[in-house]
């Protein structure tokens, strides 16, 4: 039997001997549901971080097309709009995977989420360049924060689950 299919069994042996809710809130879960919960965290602040860029792009500082804005002047909006919704999303998803996914203690409390404000701002910075460069060269706002969310969860959940928690 494949490694995969493996996992597979072990996560749904796991969920089914200490049941659904009990498998979401136990830490020492198998991989696979460590891995779910940890994506389920991030599509949530996702969606957090998005309408709030969202929301900023169409109103405070507007970003899209309809705005009148030469290119640069819109990727630079991008970068700012995103910069702005880092923050509510960055605390919703220090305390979600803390509540759900990491176990915190290898740093002081306030000393972890520093590390973990750190750890998402390096991984916004490759992934604000290439949402800037995409609407500097033309991509429409929502394209450029495609490139953006796929560039930034990628780097994260390497970086959080060996920096900053203890696993």
């Amino acid at each position: 039997m494949s490694a995969i299919f493996r996992s597979i069994r072990e996560a749904l042996t796991f969920m089914w001997e200490n049941g659904i809710w009990k498998s979401l809130h136990m830490k020492d879960a198998p991989w696979l549901i460590q891995f779910g919960k940890y994506g389920m965290c991030g599509v949530l602040a996702t969606i957090i971080h998005n309408v709030t860029f969202f929301w900023l792009s169409s109103s405070i500082l507007p970003a899209f097309e309809s705005a009148g804005l030469g290119n640069t002047e819109r990727a630079w909006r991008i970068v700012y709009n995103n910069l702005l919704a880092f923050i509510p999303s960055n605390f919703f998803v220090y305390f979600a995977n803390l509540a759900l996914v990491f176990t915190g203690g290898r740093h002081h409390r306030i000393l972890e989420f520093i590390f973990f404000t750190v750890v998402n701002l390096i991984a916004m910075i490759p992934a604000l360049v290439l949402a800037w460069y995409a609407a500097a060269s033309g991509a429409e706002t929502p394209y450029a924060q495609i490139i953006f969310i796929v560039c930034a969860a990628m780097m994260n959940f390497v970086c959080r689950k060996f920096f900053v928690f203890k696993g």
